[in-house]
């Protein structure tokens, strides 16, 4: 079975893993794609409307160094939903909720594989939300909307590890980027 290209439509994101494996969320077929580094398209996952593996809305994704892959997920019960490298359903990490230690809306994630951290931007709140990313724990949150070097003037729109285990976060409405180290200290 093969996907065309036309087919894909919307794509919220893609990523690449450490074996050059390119994983890619449609939103319109509502399942990852995975192909390999040629391009030949490998296997997919992901099916609407059958809990707790499932997607109303495919939002960004991101993948492990052990290549297991997190996706964004835009439905009523939002979070993100961890999946082995097989497509097998693992664990749901958030939930779309108001109020403290809460994610309201999963939007661009990224995991330090080697710190078991997985990073959600929270949009409507302008943070970032830190999880276990073995156990789905919630622990702790940083950034938020205001003004100041580690205030996001709207939603954070991209967020990335870097060397140092710094934490790259974009602000949209600022104009920049910004570096956080672990535990939230704007750098």
């Amino acid at each position: 079975m093969g996907v065309f290209f036309k087919d894909l439509n919307i794509i919220p994101q893609f990523k690449v893993d450490k074996d050059d494996t390119i994983y890619v969320g449609s939103t319109n077929l509502l399942k990852i794609l995975v192909f390999d580094k040629d391009g030949n398209f490998l296997r997919e996952f992901g099916k609407e409307g059958t809990p707790p593996d499932w997607f109303d809305a495919i939002g960004p994704i991101c993948v492990d160094d052990d290549g297991n892959i997190y996706v964004s997920d835009k439905n009523e019960d939002g979070g993100a939903l961890k999946f082995d490298n097989d497509g097998n359903f693992i664990i749901k990490i958030g939930k779309i909720c108001e109020g403290e230690n809460m994610t309201r809306q999963a939007g661009y994630l990224a995991v330090n594989s080697k710190l078991h951290k997985l990073y959600i931007a929270d949009d409507p709140n302008g943070q970032v939300d830190v999880y276990d990313s073995v156990t789905g724990n919630f622990l702790y949150e940083f950034g938020g909307h205001g003004k100041g070097p580690d205030k996001w003037g709207d939603d954070c729109e991209g967020i990335a590890i870097g060397p140092w285990d710094l934490v790259f976060a974009v602000d949209e409405n600022g104009g920049t980027i910004k570096v956080f180290r672990e535990e939230y200290e704007y750098f």
